[in-house]
């Protein structure tokens, strides 16, 4: 059995400012074995940082066990403003048996601000 881990961050910003006003991430450890063509999630975390006052960040995750040789770690996050939903942002972290690592983003742009510059 072999492990990698890898972490997906971002940010949501106000558009007409550039100003950061949440950050949200996830931490996802795999475990592989090629010689059983097997793959899944060891372990997985994720996170938030609120960075303005009234903006906050739910967050939540999950495993998508597409089959016994691929899997994905998926991160959820929902800004809102004062109680007030805004936003969504998705991070999937995918794994297969030989231990390779791809990542996919989502965002939805429901108002006026923008989730960006998510990465490794």
């Amino acid at each position: 059995m072999r492990y990698k881990s890898k972490t997906a961050s971002g940010h949501f910003y106000l558009v007409d400012s550039g100003e950061t006003v949440a950050e949200y991430g996830m931490d996802v450890t795999f475990f592989y074995d090629t010689s059983l063509n097997a793959v899944g999630v060891k372990g997985s975390n994720t996170w938030t940082l609120s960075k303005k006052s009234g903006w906050k960040v739910d967050d939540w995750d999950y495993t998508d066990t597409i089959s016994n040789q691929y899997v994905a770690q998926v991160g959820i996050f929902g800004l809102s403003k004062d109680n007030r939903h805004n936003n969504t942002a998705e991070i999937r972290v995918y794994c297969d048996h030989y231990g390779n690592i791809t990542l996919d983003i989502f965002d939805n742009h429901i108002g006026p601000y923008y989730c960006c510059n998510v990465g490794w």
